[in-house]
């Protein structure tokens, strides 16, 4: 009976040590992530952090303070997670893509071809590079992209719909123009 009622005693003091600050501990983690999605990780993250460091938390001085400053630290890291997994255009290898087909029977002219979409790829904006990928390699949904990329379906639908028409309009450019050399 004893450990039942110290771990209520501990559940009460985490959840009036948070309950108050709720509101301030979201706005502090989405100015720093900018996205529904990771702000709800960070959150989660530093909750975790601030119930493994409860004793220590409500010990300073500023327990308050200390907890903004854990979201604050959590949204950080979330936010450069996130970035380092969008860097796929920075670290992507065409040559590290196999095909299952036919990996080695790859025409000159295919890998050419995958170049040019890489290529007409850098010229779209951030938002629909990365809606257009995470629809046709990684088969997400229009939902979940708009979680993602924190926008409406119509938004991603919208995105999606500019990158196929940009892409489109790059590929028969080049295209024609190396028609036209040859």
């Amino acid at each position: 009976m004893a450990s039942e009622s110290e771990a209520n005693e501990r559940i009460d003091m985490f959840e009036r040590l948070v309950r108050s600050l709720e509101p301030e501990m979201l706005r502090a983690v989405w100015r720093v992530c900018r996205d529904t999605c990771h702000s709800e990780d960070a959150l989660q993250n530093a909750l975790l952090v601030v119930w493994n460091k409860l004793e220590v938390v409500r010990s300073h001085p500023h327990p308050k303070a200390l907890i903004l400053k854990i979201c604050i630290d959590e949204a950080w890291t979330v936010r450069r997670r996130w970035k380092s997994q969008m860097e796929w255009r920075k670290d992507f290898d065409l040559q590290s893509i196999e095909d299952p087909l036919a990996s080695s029977e790859k025409t000159v002219l295919q890998e050419e071809e995958l170049a040019q979409i890489y290529a007409a790829m850098e010229q779209l904006s951030e938002q629909q590079s990365r809606c257009l990928w995470l629809r046709c390699v990684e088969q997400f949904t229009y939902e979940q992209i708009a979680n993602v990329a924190d926008c409406t379906e119509a938004t991603v639908r919208k995105h999606i719909e500019r990158a196929r028409t940009t892409l489109r309009k790059k590929m028969l450019v080049q295209t024609t123009n190396s028609t036209r050399t040859q």
